[in-house]
């Protein structure tokens, strides 16, 4: 009967194989909502989701901004170290012998290179690395017409073996980034022409090569 159906429903219980069970038929059919509450419950978890991420998207991109500030900041309060830094070779070459222990050419003995020499064709232009004064330009046994640049800082560079008749320094000169120094050349103990480079920092021979960006 309907009504022993209905009690085998509410206590789960399988009606018997030999009783076919009722179907409720008439009026409108009740509405299944199976089909559409794994969707619903998905995408009220994309959603959710998606709003985290967005947050977490704000927050990231708040912290990025304060860190770009930071940064620019630094910069700004930094930008007389990094004007006078030498960024760049002083002539258009190769570097020929690099900074540290070396075979002497003139001695057969290793010794120490407290530069880079940078091979190139005589009368090549020698060109300030960074904003500078001059505070040598004169002649040096071994190293031929020589020209000393402090930048500040603590920071100095060498340009030696050049032309006489192109350096035309004066001490207490200042000079601008690429402004000409004067020409490579062969004056002092030199092989060819080439010009030898130094940097040092707080009178202390670095490699130059650590400075180059350009």
């Amino acid at each position: 009967s309907e009504f022993d159906a209905r009690l085998r429903d509410m206590i789960s219980l399988k009606p018997p194989k030999d009783e076919p069970r009722p179907t409720a038929m008439g009026g409108s059919p009740e509405p299944d909502f199976s089909k559409n509450y794994l969707p619903f419950h998905r995408q009220e978890l994309l959603a959710r989701k998606l709003n985290a991420f967005l947050a977490q998207l704000t927050q990231d991109t708040k912290l990025e901004k304060a860190r770009q500030e930071e940064l620019f900041q630094m910069v700004k309060a930094n930008q007389g170290i990094l004007e006078a830094i030498p960024s760049m070779l002083p002539a258009n070459g190769w570097v020929s012998s690099g900074f540290g222990p070396r075979l002497s050419q003139f001695t057969g003995r290793e010794e120490e290179h407290l530069g880079v020499d940078i091979s190139c064709l005589a009368g090549t232009p020698v060109l300030a690395p960074a904003p500078g004064k001059v505070i040598y330009a004169g002649w040096d046994e071994s190293y031929g017409w020589t020209v000393i640049l402090s930048h500040g800082f603590g920071l100095t560079t060498r340009y030696s073996h050049m032309k006489s008749q192109a350096v035309k320094m004066k001490t207490g000169q200042m000079m601008a980034r690429g402004e000409q120094i004067g020409e490579v050349g062969t004056t002092g103990r030199t092989t060819g022409p080439h010009l030898h480079y130094e940097v040092r920092l707080s009178g202390v021979p670095v490699n130059p090569m650590r400075y180059i960006i350009s």
